[in-house]
């Protein structure tokens, strides 16, 4: 039998055949590469999507705050409500919380804290001569108990001239390097006020003392510290929050369940309307929430959650009564 081809023509059918492999395999694998780059691409616009849904959330939640139009805040407000919706093919789901309505840890007394179960020497000794800026920094020291720590304390607010530790408050002034003299100027102001059963009714009343030696300017740097209201919104205090103050202040059993009641209800809207013989622990008290978590989920349309965002804010307000929010964490994954 003859061969079908002859010399070159053999030759030349296998160079073909060849090539039409390798070509073959050349437009599967581009095939291959234009699949992969349009999922990476399909993938980098959904994550961009989701971003973009998890901070349009963020932006309601704090368009919520900044619309809140009361003086007071309690568990009737329009922002305790959660916010649900859809945006770029993403669902999410905003919930806001006021966190600011526990005790400042940095600004209660060493006895005071000595009460509690999880307090032991090696906390005391991180806690004594300095003041904590986060919270999370003594969950390593208390262990297991840090969960306690976070129902009843915070890191935000500023130093109630009316009631917090006059000696947490010295550790305030050698954090903010205030010289010695004027220092002790406002112990001795505040502490005589205090045995005097006095109310520093407004922050620039301690202007008093600029004729005994009090700088302006020290003032001025206290200032964003200091305050003379309360900082534990009523409405939302958690009830070991209000447990604690109760051992502290030593309140009677007649005020505890007019106090319980009235956190339980959630609606009051003004302090006086507190009818209770215990005056000191009504400095404590506001019906105005000052910190909040903005916490915004975002799933995909399945239900998958996919992102997640948690930002503290503070709300205050400026110089034309309007509120502003000022972002103080932030955090995603």
């Amino acid at each position: 039998m003859k061969p079908m081809y002859k010399g070159n023509q053999g030759y030349a059918l296998i160079i073909v055949l060849w090539s039409m492999v390798i070509l073959s395999i050349i437009f599967v694998n581009l095939v291959d590469e234009i699949h992969l780059t349009s999922l990476l691409l399909r993938n980098n616009l959904d994550s961009q999507n989701a971003y973009q849904t998890l901070v349009s959330g963020f932006t309601l939640g704090v368009n919520e705050l900044k619309a809140d139009n009361n003086n007071h805040d309690n568990k009737e407000d329009q922002w305790v409500k959660a916010i649900e919706g859809e945006l770029n093919n993403f669902k999410y789901r905003v919930k806001i919380e006021d966190i600011g309505s526990k005790l400042n840890i940095n600004y209660l007394s060493v006895e005071d804290l000595q009460n509690l179960n999880w307090w032991d020497k090696e906390v005391e000794g991180y806690f004594k001569e300095r003041l904590i800026p986060e919270l999370i920094l003594l969950k390593e020291i208390i262990g297991d108990d840090y969960s306690k720590v976070e129902e009843v304390f915070t890191t935000y607010g500023a130093f109630n001239l009316n009631n917090n530790s006059l000696e947490r408050l010295k550790v305030l002034m050698d954090f903010l390097d205030i010289d010695q003299f004027e220092s002790q100027l406002i112990l001795n102001f505040l502490d005589k006020k205090r045995k005097e059963k006095g109310i520093v009714s407004k922050i620039n009343d301690l202007q008093v003392l600029y004729l005994q030696g009090l700088s302006m300017s020290t003032l001025d740097k206290l200032k964003n510290y200091i305050s003379t209201q309360g900082s534990i919104n009523i409405n939302f205090a958690s009830s070991e929050t209000l447990e604690l103050l109760f051992k502290i202040l030593k309140v009677n059993r007649a005020d505890r369940i007019k106090i319980l009641e009235a956190n339980r209800r959630g609606n009051i809207k003004k302090i006086s309307q507190l009818k209770i013989s215990n005056q000191a622990i009504k400095s404590y008290f506001t019906t105005e929430s000052r910190y909040f978590l903005i916490e915004v989920q975002c799933y995909n349309l399945s239900g998958k959650k996919v992102k997640e965002l948690r930002s503290t804010v503070k709300r205050v307000r400026n110089d034309k009564n309007q509120w502003e929010i000022k972002i103080l964490r932030w955090s995603e994954k």
